[in-house]
């Protein structure tokens, strides 16, 4: 009886392991619910989702992305260096700073194959 109890104990342990972690996975924000803003509707300091081609590299925590309807400079912040590269098609998750220079504020990448960036702050 004991055998049957540490069996199924086990098997319990074990399939909860993997509900947690499918859980996790399945949790991520699936980009087909995302609502993409264009770059030239961007408003200042509200969260949006903007997607489009790494066109250049400015500095290891900065790069500019392009739409159909415009570029901008994407600042990811001195924690998180050369995570992106030319040519890549991504979706970036951040609010414009419009100061000197009008800037997103990265704090999540999703690259084209699915994979979800957070983006360490600053502070």
């Amino acid at each position: 009886m004991k055998t049957k109890i540490k069996q199924w104990t086990m098997l319990t342990i074990i399939l909860m392991g993997f509900t947690v972690l499918g859980y996790n996975g399945y949790s991520q924000e699936n980009q087909s619910d995302i609502k993409i803003t264009k770059i030239s509707e961007l408003q200042n300091y509200t969260d949006s989702y903007i997607k489009g081609e790494v066109i250049k590299i400015l500095d290891e925590d900065e790069f500019r992305l392009e739409d159909s309807s415009g570029n901008i400079k994407v600042y990811t912040g001195w924690k998180n260096t050369n995570v992106v590269k030319k040519g890549d098609k991504i979706t970036v998750r951040g609010k414009v700073d419009p100061g000197i220079v009008k800037e997103f504020y990265a704090t999540e990448i999703i690259k084209e194959d699915g994979e979800i960036i957070k983006l360490k702050s600053d502070e």
